[in-house]
């Protein structure tokens, strides 16, 4: 099951927790709440934490990689650190291949 929670902060930051498993048909709705929650941020930094997230299967890392091509910022932490990483590496690379330099998906690590 996926948990997914919008934290608005004090300042600029706006946060879009996720919590549990990332599988089947929850990578629809991760992408669908993503466009929900960006018509929020006004002009706002959107950031992604991923530190709760315990499973990603095949389906849900093409969402994880629309998130990053999609400007999102990524705080990590916990078993899926390390797929999460390889994804947004590979949104990089695509966004560089089709001619988007300005790009750079951004990680953070969470201890």
């Amino acid at each position: 099951m996926l948990q997914i929670v919008f934290e608005e902060h004090t300042g600029s930051d706006l946060i879009f927790a996720l919590r549990g498993e990332v599988v089947g048909a929850r990578a629809r709705e991760l992408i669908v709440r993503w466009g929900e929650y960006k018509l929020l941020r006004g002009g706002r930094t959107l950031f992604v934490d991923a530190s709760g997230v315990t499973t990603i299967d095949r389906p849900s890392e093409a969402a994880i990689r629309y998130l990053a091509a999609d400007g999102a910022r990524f705080f990590v932490n916990g078993s899926t650190t390390r797929t999460i990483i390889d994804l947004v590496c590979k949104a990089n690379l695509e966004a560089f291949r089709i001619g988007r330099r300005d790009f750079k998906a951004i990680i953070f690590y969470r201890s």
